[in-house]
């Protein structure tokens, strides 16, 4: 076959055409497979053993925030897969990762965490991460260790993921993996581990504050009536307050007999006779503030358990009213581990089982 000079300079300027676009295109390109063949298991949180009720509320991804970082995370090249978990105590990026440094970088500044020292958040790789997701399923790292709570909501935030396309069947293996170890752990400490949900801790607490006949001549609120609310409800029936308020802002409960029930609208008209209030309501600004100070009564003892995320009761209605005390989970979480439990033994059986459980995470990584 005879080439002319014709075809052979356009076989030059194709070639130069070809180099030129190698030139503009290869390190992007390379970038992405670099990102996709170098994947890595990578958590970034902060929690409750890090930063107080004060200094972690700010960071909570309530309302359109967590919405709004999603899509975010969604856009980060080196994000494959991820969730975002935002409970009571903990905020937390779990995911599989490419171009490691950088893609921490980026996730912890959408996070806000560039506003923090290093040590007031963690980031954990691989066989860590693994073994730190381990323990938040099996309930170690909650305000009270050992509750059961973490478990549904993790479930939730796998599928929330998955149907939001943030991830696919690698953060389903990780999750069922971990849960798998999870039960293992559960069942191992439940000997040293007193299990306590933190509506009953709250009740327990209560109970040691006052004596059964204080209790029968009290009057109580609960504001809420979501999932911690509705338990919090026959819980303090069963102390036998005398009289049990319930407060719902849209969603009515099926009421229990013998309880009181009143829209968010009626706050202020029952606040005059209360002597203690458990907030548990899903709210992005405090329900009590120092606004409502005139409502309450200013001689009586007064007593308020906040449960939630962001805070119902806001500080500066403790400031206002001498005869008030606000109890935050901090504050539970303190009075709690202050009851005693041997946390160290409890993370020595636990990290045997981990451990012992090693195939499960190396089954995980293969082909990473």
């Amino acid at each position: 076959m005879n080439f002319s000079s014709k075809d052979l300079s356009v076989d030059i300027e194709i070639k130069k055409a070809s180099s030129r676009l190698q030139k503009l295109f290869s390190p992007a390109a390379q970038k992405t497979v670099d990102s996709f063949t170098n994947c890595r298991l990578l958590i970034i949180g902060t929690d409750h053993n890090l930063l107080s009720l004060n200094e972690r509320e700010p960071f909570h991804l309530v309302g359109k925030r967590y919405d709004i970082l999603g899509k975010m995370l969604s856009q980060v090249n080196g994000v494959h897969e991820f969730a975002l978990l935002n409970t009571c105590n903990r905020i937390e990026f779990i995911g599989l990762v490419g171009n490691a440094d950088e893609t921490e970088l980026i996730v912890s500044r959408l996070l806000d965490f560039h506003k923090l020292k290093r040590g007031k958040f963690y980031v954990k790789y691989d066989e860590e991460a693994y073994e730190h997701f381990c323990y938040v399923a099996a309930g170690l790292y909650s305000q009270t260790p050992g509750e059961n709570h973490i478990v549904a909501q993790l479930k939730e935030v796998v599928q929330t993921a998955k149907k939001r396309s943030w991830a696919n069947s690698f953060l389903q293996q990780w999750f069922d993996a971990t849960m798998h170890v999870s039960k293992h752990i559960r069942n191992d400490v439940s000997s040293v581990l007193k299990k306590t949900e933190i509506e009953e801790l709250a009740c327990n607490y209560l109970a040691s504050l006052f004596q059964k006949k204080e209790l029968k001549e009290l009057i109580a609120v609960v504001i809420g009536t979501g999932e911690i609310g509705k338990v919090v409800v026959p819980h303090l029936k069963e102390l036998g307050t005398k009289s049990l308020k319930w407060i719902y802002h849209h969603n009515q409960p099926y009421l229990p007999k013998g309880v009181e029930l009143h829209s968010l609208s009626e706050l202020p008209t029952i606040l005059g006779n209360v002597d203690l209030i458990v907030c548990a309501a899903a709210s992005p600004v405090p329900l009590l503030h120092q606004g409502h100070a005139p409502f309450f009564d200013q001689e009586r003892p007064i007593h308020i358990v906040d449960l939630a995320i962001p805070r119902n009761a806001s500080a500066d209605l403790e400031k206002v009213m001498e005869n008030l005390t606000i109890m935050d989970l901090d504050d539970l979480k303190y009075w709690y581990r202050r009851e005693g439990c041997d946390m160290n033994r409890v993370f020595e059986i636990a990290s045997d089982d981990v451990r012992e459980h090693l195939d499960y995470y190396q089954k995980l990584t293969t082909g990473l």
